[in-house]
């Protein structure tokens, strides 16, 4: 059943449809600028009205589904890619923040400023999502309320720490490493998890949010000559890439040339705060 305001009502009627013929007439409605309400729209028939909205949007800006949490997003996701003949087993993999047209920006329940760390593959997706959403190819969006309300990386330094590395390019390795390392990447002996990086002699190894493997960068002098993605268990190669998106790994990217500790130590003496507490922080 669908209801809504002004010529909504009118054109619905307030009436019982079939759901094929509902979704259609809320995806049209939604497209032609109205504000409707659906009702008992639950559990897959979310999937079928946001197939058919898909339809009828075509290509252009995504559409954004926000569900009140990640377990309802996930399953609007996967839900929608059975209507929408997607593969469904893209949007049950952890690492991945969706497939193709599909992006899934997951939930972090623990804060970037807290005393526990984040799981880093939860933070590489999110990231690996979030570095998709410019992406022309991206048709709709999943995000849960909470995951909307966490503060994000401003777009112009999350750009600025984004990189496309290319079989042929002409890389200065000290600045790549620092390049690295001012996007959050840790320096390691063995590359295993999401944001770790190892140097040995002309291989960088290197584990980028949004891919499912680590890459092998392996150089010629400063010309990047392969690059391959390998399982971090075998160290064995998988198979052979062209190029490699390197996003930041980060929540947190210093954006600005202050001298942070300075302000915050300030602050805090301002504030009376205990040095022994002020220092800590």
């Amino acid at each position: 059943m669908t209801r809504g305001s002004g010529d909504a009502i009118a054109r619905f009627g307030g009436a019982s449809l079939a759901p094929l013929a509902a979704s259609r007439r809320v995806a049209e409605g939604i497209f032609r600028g109205e504000r409707l309400e659906v009702v008992g729209a639950n559990g897959a028939a979310r999937g079928l009205f946001l197939a058919r909205a898909l339809e009828v949007a075509g290509p252009g800006a995504p559409l954004v589904f926000v569900g009140a949490d990640d377990a309802m997003v996930r399953g609007a996701a996967m839900d929608l890619a059975f209507f929408a003949g997607l593969d469904r087993r893209a949007f049950a993999r952890g690492s991945r923040s969706g497939e193709g047209a599909v992006v899934i920006v997951p939930e972090i329940e623990v804060s970037p400023w807290a005393d526990v760390a984040a799981n880093p593959r939860e933070v590489g997706a999110r990231l690996a999502a979030l570095g998709r959403l410019a992406d022309p190819q991206t048709r709709i969006i999943f995000v849960s309320v909470r995951a909307l309300m966490r503060r994000v990386v401003p777009p112009e330094a999350f750009a600025a720490h984004t990189h496309n590395w290319a079989i042929g390019d002409a890389l200065d390795r000290e600045e790549m490493l620092s390049t690295l390392v001012a996007a959050g990447y840790r320096r390691v002996d063995i590359v295993e998890d999401v944001g770790t990086f190892a140097v040995r002699g002309d291989v960088l190894d290197l584990f980028a949010p949004g891919h499912m493997h680590p890459a092998r960068l392996e150089f010629f002098g400063d010309e990047l000559e392969g690059i391959r993605a390998f399982d971090p268990d075998t160290q064995r190669s998988l198979r052979a890439l062209e190029s490699l998106r390197v996003l930041p790994v980060r929540e947190t990217i210093r954006t600005a040339d202050r001298d942070l500790r300075t302000e915050a130590l300030a602050l805090a003496d301002a504030l009376e705060v205990p040095s022994q507490e002020s220092r800590r922080v």
